[in-house]
C-alpha cells in the first residue's frame, strides 16, 4: 500500500514539474535569447568603440600634420571640427591641440578660452589639470596674481602630478607681484619635496637665492643650459645634469 502511494505521489511530482516546464519554457527561452542578444550587442558596442578611436586617431594625426606644416589656420579647423562630436575624452584632447594652435597664430585669449573649456570638459584628471596648466601659463602673462591662482590652486591642492610646476609658477607669481613670504613659503616646499622634479628643485633654490633665504644651486654650464631658460610644462621634468 504504500509502495502505491509513493507511486502516485511521484506521478504527481512528475505532473507538476511537466506543467511548470510547459509554462516557463518559453519565458526561459525567450530570456536565453535576450542574454545572447545582449552579449552580442556589447560585442558590437565594443566593436564600433574601437572603430570610433582609430577613426579620432587618424583625424587627429591629419591635423598634427597640417600643424607641423604651418598650416595652422587648416589644422585649427580640423581640430575644432574634432572637439564637437564624439566622447568628451576626445574632444577635450582636441581642444587642447587646437589651444596650441591658436596659441601658434598669437590668439592667447582664444586659447586660454579653449584651454579652459577642454579643462572642464576633460573625464580625465591628468588631461583636464594639463589643460589648467597650460591656462594657467597663458594667464599668468595677461592677469594679476589674484585672478590667475584660482587656476592653479586646484592642480596643487588635489595631488595632480603637475604640482610641481603649478607650485613653481605659483611661486613665480607670487615673487613678480612682491609677495616675497608666499613665494618662499612655495620655493622651499619644492626644495625639500623628493618627488618634486630635478630641474623644478634646481630653480626653487635659484628662487631662495634670489630672496637671500638660502646658497646659490650648482651653476654648471649644464644645469644652467638645461634649466635655466624660460619654465615650460616639457622642460620643467627635465633632469639638472
Amino acid at each position: 500500500m504504500t509502495d502505491a502511494f509513493e507511486e502516485v505521489e511521484e506521478r504527481i511530482r512528475e505532473e507538476r514539474m511537466s506543467a511548470a516546464f510547459k509554462r516557463f519554457a518559453p519565458i526561459a527561452a525567450a530570456l536565453f535569447v535576450l542574454a545572447v542578444a545582449g552579449i552580442g550587442g556589447w560585442e558590437f558596442w565594443k566593436a564600433q568603440q574601437a572603430r570610433a578611436g582609430e577613426a579620432f586617431s587618424a583625424a587627429m594625426r591629419a591635423a598634427t600634420e597640417l600643424s607641423a606644416k604651418g598650416d595652422l589656420t587648416s589644422a585649427a579647423k580640423a581640430f575644432g571640427q574634432l572637439a564637437e562630436r564624439g566622447p568628451a575624452g576626445h574632444r577635450a584632447l582636441a581642444l587642447m591641440e587646437l589651444a596650441g594652435a591658436q596659441v601658434s597664430q598669437g590668439d592667447v585669449d582664444a586659447a586660454l578660452k579653449t584651454f579652459d573649456k577642454a579643462a572642464e570638459l576633460s573625464p580625465d584628471p591628468i588631461l583636464r589639470d594639463a589643460a589648467r596648466l597650460k591656462a594657467a601659463y597663458i594667464a599668468a602673462d595677461k592677469q594679476s596674481l589674484k585672478a590667475m591662482e584660482p587656476r592653479l590652486t586646484p592642480i596643487i591642492t588635489g595631488g595632480s602630478v603637475f604640482q610641481f610646476p603649478a607650485r613653481e609658477l605659483l611661486a613665480l607669481e607670487a615673487l613678480e607681484a612682491g609677495e616675497n613670504a608666499r613665494a618662499e613659503e612655495q620655493f622651499k616646499f619644492l626644495t625639500t619635496a623628493l618627488e618634486a622634479p630635478p630641474c623644478i628643485q634646481w630653480r626653487a633654490e635659484l628662487g631662495l637665492f634670489s630672496l637671500g633665504k638660502g646658497a646659490p644651486p650648482e651653476l654648471s654650464p649644464q644645469a644652467v643650459q638645461r634649466c635655466a631658460g624660460q619654465a615650460s610644462p616639457n622642460q620643467m621634468m627635465g633632469p639638472p645634469g
